[in-house]
């Protein structure tokens, strides 16, 4: 329809386009009409919902030169409109943005009209987005967009989208006041969740904490993501409770850290050979209400997280899944699992190169270890296809398990002590039936020694 007629539909709420395989775009202009018009009264005023399904030849909602409004637009799904690049398509003014890279020489061109929101179109009510296939777009909103735009955003879904390089801004990500889900699954091209902002760089960072009230993060097969977010300063999720990241293979850390060597170098057994640590987590990004973890496929971690870390960094947590790391040596500390309050469920599955899942501390007072349980509230324990498991810890010290009530290992084949002894002489010399001759029995050989109480273990 024209802009007159969508003006003119008061009370339409709900608006439902499928599978029409010669639109080519919802709203059409209309001859000589006189633009003030569209800048005072918007399209749809008491729109709400608005489903874009199987539409190959969409390029656009409506092309025009103006800013329009959706003031009651709640919920927008876009799917299968494979040449959408932009929601609102601009028209006789420049849309391609000049932007700097590494090289002083070069330029990168960057079309805003390949972004799907940008300045011309305002949903200040929006509380549900969700894209999907959309294969033309390469960011989901353009970089100066006003600080409110998406204020009310609750949920965040986007799936397939094969150009889509990052998300959002940090400026934008900020003004998300309401967001509590993001999912981005299956975005091929995808580098990085928030990008820089051009220009700016600074004091807010440190300041304010990226999405305020998020609460769930699924990032899945991604496989050129390399980070959540490239900053030199601490970035807060003081909300989130659970964070799955699965098939990302490129993605080292989830906060990468700019400006600033990102490697760790720690010491082997050779003096004069050093070996970088990839972790997962480490002291850029705070996340002290995470209550569940999944990782799976993230191929190029040897840690999950940093030894520094801060004693309560995961008190909160609940469920730890890790699937499938292929690189993944040790899973944390001693002093990182005491701090794991309330973690009830641990789960580590094919991961090929895991020696031990609790590796020791250098330097660390072994007075602390006979004090405070490992896991302290952990019930569950299944450790599934680990080629390389030696042993859980290695200690000379009494590992407790206060609550650990189920225990299943399978396909372990070089575990031979779920708590590996250390210092100490292992041999044990038994008697056999002929006093003559004496056996030599390894406790290191056996599962379960005296070095670990499993009081409550019932399965």
């Amino acid at each position: 329809m024209s802009p007159s007629m969508a003006r003119s539909l008061l009370n339409l709420r709900k608006l439902w386009i499928i599978s029409c395989q010669s639109m080519e775009e919802v709203i059409t202009e209309e001859e000589q009409q006189g633009e003030e018009i569209m800048t005072n009264e918007s399209l749809f005023p008491r729109l709400e919902n608005l489903y874009l399904n199987d539409l190959p030849k969409l390029g656009h909602f409506i092309l025009t030169k103006r800013a329009h409004e959706f003031p009651s637009l709640k919920e927008v799904d876009i799917l299968e409109c494979h040449k959408m690049k932009t929601f609102i398509q601009q028209v006789t003014v420049s849309t391609l943005s000049f932007e700097s890279v590494n090289n002083d020489d070069e330029l990168k061109v960057v079309d805003l009209n390949k972004a799907m929101f940008n300045s011309k179109v305002l949903c200040h009510n929006l509380e549900v987005l969700y894209i999907w296939e959309a294969n033309s777009i390469t960011a989901l909103c353009s970089h100066q967009l006003p600080a409110p735009y998406f204020s009310k955003l609750e949920a965040l879904e986007v799936q397939n989208c094969g150009e889509l390089r990052n998300l959002m801004s940090p400026s934008v990500a900020r003004a998300l006041l309401n967001l509590r889900k993001l999912r981005i699954e299956e975005c091929q091209s995808m580098e990085e969740v928030i990008t820089e902002d051009q220009e700016q760089q600074g004091e807010q960072i440190m300041i304010e904490p990226l999405f305020l009230v998020l609460e769930v993060v699924i990032l899945d097969m991604l496989p050129k993501l390399r980070h959540f977010f490239l900053t030199k300063y601490t970035l807060e999720f003081p909300f989130l409770r659970a964070l799955q990241i699965h098939v990302c293979p490129e993605m080292k850390k989830f906060v990468q850290q700019g400006s600033v060597s990102t490697p760790s170098l720690e010491c082997v057994n050779n003096d004069d050979e050093v070996k970088a640590v990839d972790t997962m987590f480490n002291s850029k990004v705070s996340c002290l209400n995470l209550k569940e973890l999944e990782l799976a496929g993230a191929n190029c971690i040897t840690s999950l997280c940093t030894h520094q870390l801060p004693m309560g960094y995961f008190s909160k947590l609940e469920k730890l899944v890790v699937r499938n790391c292929g690189e993944l040596r040790n899973l944390m500390s001693q002093s990182m699992a005491r701090g794991l309050l309330n973690h009830r469920t641990l789960r580590i599955l094919e991961c090929q190169l895991m020696e031990e899942v609790i590796t020791e501390e250098e330097q660390q007072g072994e007075e602390i270890m006979t004090n405070e349980p490992l896991f302290p509230v952990l019930e569950e324990l299944k450790l599934y296809d680990l080629p390389k498991l030696g042993h859980f810890i290695l200690t000379k010290h009494v590992v407790e398990f206060p609550f650990l009530k189920e225990v299943a290992i399978r396909d372990c084949p070089k575990m031979k002590s779920f708590i590996q002894q250390g210092t100490e002489s292992t041999l044990n010399f038994e008697s056999v039936n002929n006093d003559d001759e004496l056996k030599v029995v390894d406790f290191n050989k056996t599962m379960f020694n005296s070095k670990v109480c499993l009081v409550p273990l019932y399965n």
